[in-house]
């Protein structure tokens, strides 16, 4: 039997042949966030462009091929029109946490941009757009799991819908979805409030300082820019304000004080203002933010 299938065409041979599903794909499949109470799925199948063993993890109408070989991993998106023959992302790791990273943080807004793209050059009105981000900001609520003390507050229209909680930490978040798939998120608190909760947006801190302290001016500005200097890149604009670099495609602006003389104090009031945060990584990572 092994013979007779062996001289099969190879796409009847993959056919008879059941494959397992490679066991990085199961446990990324697992790791990645629900949408609307559904969860991913894996099923083994065959990547156009390997015959490593691979998987396709699917939720709804969003796909990715998962290729498992020796020493690292590919990763491709697929959606009804749109068939991947090379990788769109390859890490140096066959961890499952470090793998589900990346594509939160890098693949699925690549999708979900995509089907936004689709939706609005095709026949979809906006009413179908704003009943998504209707969903979409409900499954963040559930994701975010406050107290009933902390009630959110929904808003909509057919341009934008926005969450608006207060954190446990006291931080108040308004979260701000338009067209763009990406979230927009503005946080007001506490210097030292805000400086627990940036590093959830930053790439994994490192040991070397990414620019010279000597560049920022005035003691609030300076007084981030340490902690900043831990994760990322950033720069001074002229009112005073720091751009900084996050995870992903992640962007964001610690405004510049009202009284820039003004003595910096823990419980001194501040705001920041992110961009370009991935759905998905924001619903994977809620619990960070709904923790005291």
């Amino acid at each position: 039997m092994p013979e007779a299938i062996g001289r099969l065409p190879r796409s009847l041979r993959f056919c008879m042949i059941k494959k397992p599903v490679p066991p990085v794909a199961e446990r990324i499949a697992e790791a990645l966030p629900p949408r609307s109470g559904q969860a991913w799925s894996a099923h083994a199948v065959d990547a156009w462009w390997s015959t490593a063993p691979a998987a396709q993890l699917t939720q709804g109408d969003r796909a990715l091929i998962v290729v498992a070989r020796p020493w690292h991993t590919e990763v491709a998106w697929t959606t009804s029109d749109r068939e991947p023959d090379r990788p769109d992302l390859k890490v140096e790791s066959l961890s499952a946490p470090v793998l589900t990273g990346a594509i939160l943080w890098r693949l699925l807004p690549e999708v979900d941009a995509h089907l936004a793209a689709q939706r609005q050059s095709g026949a979809t009105d906006g009413l179908l757009a704003w009943r998504e981000s209707i969903t979409a900001m409900t499954d963040l609520i559930a994701a975010l799991a406050l107290p009933s003390v902390r009630t959110p507050s929904l808003h909509s229209d057919t341009s934008a819908t926005s969450l608006e909680v207060t954190l446990p930490s006291g931080v108040h978040t308004r979260f701000e979805r338009r067209t763009d798939p990406l979230l927009s998120l503005h946080l007001t608190g506490s210097v030292r409030a805000l400086e627990l909760l940036l590093p959830v947006f930053l790439p994994a801190p490192t040991d070397a300082s990414h620019s010279l302290l000597t560049d920022v001016r005035g003691r609030y500005a300076r007084r981030f820019a340490v902690h900043l200097a831990r994760f990322t890149t950033y720069g001074q604009r002229p009112d005073g304000a720091l751009d900084f670099t996050g995870g992903g495609c992640i962007r964001g602006t610690i405004a510049a004080p009202r009284d820039p003389k003004a003595r910096v104090q823990d419980y001194s009031p501040a705001a920041v203002q992110l961009g370009g945060v991935g759905f998905d990584w924001m619903l994977a990572n809620a619990v960070h933010l709904a923790t005291p």
